[in-house]
């Protein structure tokens, strides 16, 4: 039996810590829409995906009982000539029955690693942002839609591809 330096233990080591801390995240594929912000700033919704705890270099954040986390991945565009203000505070995943509102929780950098960012932002003259905004939402639905400014909008679905902790894999076009 070949023996194990001490490289490749730590590489096996680390690859077996992250497959048992990535956890459970479905992932969904979004028909390209764009969507307005205001006049001047245009979205996408590129994905969403739903899970149940979210990793830190300081922690584990967990959603309250009965609901799960659903990450909104947008990319912004200003195509203004100057630079504009963004609020992510005024954005709302609506469950589809009662239109009850949930605001986004955390505002995150599109990144390997999670990395918190502004609730309050300005996005820069011609320029575009990539942000992960992060729901607690009920289990038992799915999100289907969401409002902007006031303005109510539906995710339009592609297909699915969901993700289990022990790396197996599921398309449902």
């Amino acid at each position: 039996m070949p023996k194990l330096t001490p490289f490749k233990t730590r590489h096996l080591l680390t690859f077996v810590a992250l497959l048992l801390f990535s956890g459970c995240y479905s992932s969904y594929e979004i028909a390209s829409q764009n969507y307005k912000y205001d006049n001047n700033i245009s979205f996408t919704i590129d994905k969403v995906k739903e899970g149940y705890s979210i990793s830190t270099g300081s922690g584990h954040y967990y959603p309250k009982r009965g609901n799960k986390f659903v990450f909104l991945f947008v990319t912004l565009k200003n195509s203004a000539n100057e630079s504009q203000k963004l609020d992510f505070g005024n954005f709302y995943l609506l469950e589809p029955k009662s239109h009850t509102k949930y605001k986004a929780e955390l505002v995150m950098l599109e990144s390997v690693v999670n990395l918190f960012g502004q609730v309050d932002s300005e996005i820069q003259k011609n320029d575009t942002k990539k942000r992960k905004l992060v729901f607690s939402f009920p289990n038992s639905e799915k999100a289907e839609m969401f409002s902007v400014n006031d303005v109510i909008y539906n995710i339009r679905y592609a297909g699915t591809v969901t993700a289990n902790s022990s790396g197996n894999t599921s398309s449902d076009n």
